[in-house]
């Protein structure tokens, strides 16, 4: 049995993040990752960005295709569309983007993209690293943003922008929840 059919019939209360598991006795905070995602593909296209690569997450994880369902609605609304060849897929590992974006230019030539657009602050990280390796520049030649806030993107050259997911909003949420009404589920936008 796996660990989410375990906390679904769990008779202790249970609680999680950003993993919706259907049970009497379990609470969840999950963040509104289709409106983040359409979010941050917006700020790319109001940056003026028409050519955008996603370097996506795990193929089949509910947040991964959350968000690439984001970034299709802020594209769309845009008229602007999203090849499938423009879609770089990794396990949401560094050096699967950085290898990705490798093979991407493999590919394409260099002026089919203009942003990355990352499901993950890691994979910007990757996507970054592939970029230099290749001999470009960030943000001189590419635009490069991630997802998660991660504290590491203060520190990585040149900085990252990023959607804050704002763990510690999830986590006061979580105990508030928790505490008050143990199987009720909150979203945070």
């Amino acid at each position: 049995m796996c660990i989410r059919d375990r906390l679904a019939k769990s008779k202790y209360p249970c609680v999680t993040i950003d993993i919706e598991v259907p049970g009497p006795n379990v609470s969840c905070v999950m963040m509104d990752d289709i409106k983040a995602f359409d979010e941050l593909t917006q700020y790319l296209i109001d940056m003026g960005h028409r050519k955008i690569v996603v370097v996506h997450g795990r193929k089949l994880a509910m947040v991964s295709m959350q968000r690439l369902v984001g970034a299709y609605q802020a594209m769309q609304r845009n008229g602007l569309e999203l090849p499938r060849d423009n879609i770089i897929y990794t396990n949401f590992g560094r050096e699967e983007a950085r290898d990705g974006v490798k093979e991407y230019f493999r590919t394409h030539s260099p002026d089919s993209a203009t942003a990355f657009l990352c499901m993950s602050d890691m994979l910007a990280i990757g996507t970054i690293e592939g970029l230099k390796e290749l001999g470009y520049k960030v943000p001189k030649d590419y635009s490069v943003v991630g997802f998660d806030g991660l504290e590491v993107t203060n520190y990585t050259d040149p900085a990252i922008t990023t959607i804050d997911q704002n763990i510690q909003q999830k986590g006061y949420e979580l105990s508030l929840i928790h505490i008050s009404e143990p199987t009720r589920h909150a979203q945070i936008s």
